[in-house]
C-alpha cells in the first residue's frame, strides 16, 4: 500500500495539494516505486537504500494569507463609523473555550451606523487569476427587526457602507429568506444571484461562513459550518475592472440602538505567481 506525504493545502475539490507538492510512496523496504510529484521543487526525495530522507520546502511568496484570530486586528483594518461605532478585540464574556479571543463589531447609535473588520482595499482581490478562499466565523448578539434593522455581509465586497457592485457574500437580515443566511453573487451593480441557504442565523449562535471561488471564477461554492450550501456557475465578477475585496461587517439601516457582530476569525487565502 501506498504512503502519501502531503506538503501543502489541499485545492478545493481535487484531494491533492495545490502546485501537487506531494509525494506518493511504495511500501517496499528501499522505496524503490516512489514518485515524486512537485512544482518549484518544494518536495524533494532522497533514496538512501532503505532510508528515505524527504526535505520539505515550502515557498510562503507564492501563497497570500491574510487572517486574524481576532486577538488582535492582524493583517486586516477596522471598518468602523458613526457615533458609537467601535471594534473591540476582548477575550472577556467569552462562552465557550473555542474562541480564544473575538471582536466585537459594535455598529453605533446612528440609523446609518456600521462596524467590522476586513482588508484595507476594496479592490485587492482579482478574482480569475488563482482559487480565493475566504472564511470567517461570526456571531449575531442580537437579531435585526423593524425598529432596529441591520444586515450583516461577511465575505468579497467592494463597498462597506452599502450594497456592494462586485463581489460574492453571505448576509443576514431578519426581512430576507426568514432570516436566514442568503448566498450573494454581485456583479457590475446587477444580482446574479440570490440563494437561500436554508440555515437560520439564530442570534446567539456561532456560524463559519467559507466562500472558495476556483482559479477561472466559474464556480464558487459557498459553506456554511462545513456544509456547502450553494454552488454559483456562470457569470461572475472576474478582473482588475471587478476587484473587489472581503470583510466581516454589520451595517445598521433604521434604529438608534446600538447593535453588535462577534467575530472569532477572518482570513483571507490565495495563490499567487511571484
Amino acid at each position: 500500500m501506498a504512503v502519501t506525504v502531503f506538503g501543502a493545502p489541499a485545492a478545493s475539490g481535487s484531494g491533492a495539494p495545490i502546485d501537487a507538492q506531494y509525494v506518493v510512496m511504495a511500501s517496499d523496504a528501499t522505496l524503490s516505486a516512489e514518485r515524486v510529484l512537485t512544482a518549484g521543487n518544494h518536495v524533494t526525495v532522497a533514496n538512501g537504500g532503505s532510508t528515505a530522507t524527504i526535505d520539505w520546502r515550502y515557498d510562503p511568496s507564492k501563497r497570500v494569507q491574510l487572517m486574524t484570530e481576532c486577538n488582535a486586528l492582524g493583517d486586516l483594518t477596522t471598518l468602523a463609523s458613526g457615533t458609537g461605532a467601535s471594534v473591540v478585540f476582548t477575550t472577556a464574556a467569552i462562552a465557550t473555550a473555542n474562541q480564544i479571543g473575538i471582536c466585537r463589531a459594535a455598529c453605533g447609535t446612528t440609523t446609518t451606523g456600521r462596524s467590522g473588520i476586513g482588508s484595507a482595499a476594496v479592490d485587492g482581490v482579482v478574482l480569475g487569476t488563482s482559487e480565493v478562499r475566504f472564511c470567517t466565523i461570526v456571531n449575531i448578539q442580537t437579531a435585526s427587526d423593524a425598529t432596529n434593522n441591520f444586515v450583516v455581509h461577511c465575505g468579497f465586497v467592494d463597498n462597506v457602507a452599502g450594497t456592494s457592485t462586485d463581489g460574492l457574500y453571505f448576509e443576514y437580515n431578519h426581512a430576507t429568506n426568514a432570516g436566514d443566511w442568503t448566498a450573494i453573487v454581485r456583479n457590475n451593480a446587477s444580482t446574479i444571484a440570490s440563494v437561500d441557504s436554508n440555515v437560520a442565523a439564530t442570534a446567539g449562535s456561532w456560524y463559519k461562513l467559507e466562500i472558495i471561488v476556483n482559479a477561472a471564477a466559474n464556480s464558487s461554492e459557498f459553506k456554511i459550518n462545513g456544509s456547502t450550501v450553494y454552488t454559483h456557475t456562470g457569470t461572475t465578477p472576474t478582473g482588475s475592472a471587478r476587484a473587489t475585496g472581503f470583510a466581516s461587517l454589520i451595517r445598521k439601516t433604521a434604529g438608534t440602538t446600538s447593535r453588535n457582530l462577534d467575530i472569532d476569525f477572518v482570513g483571507f487565502f490565495s495563490e499567487v505567481t511571484r
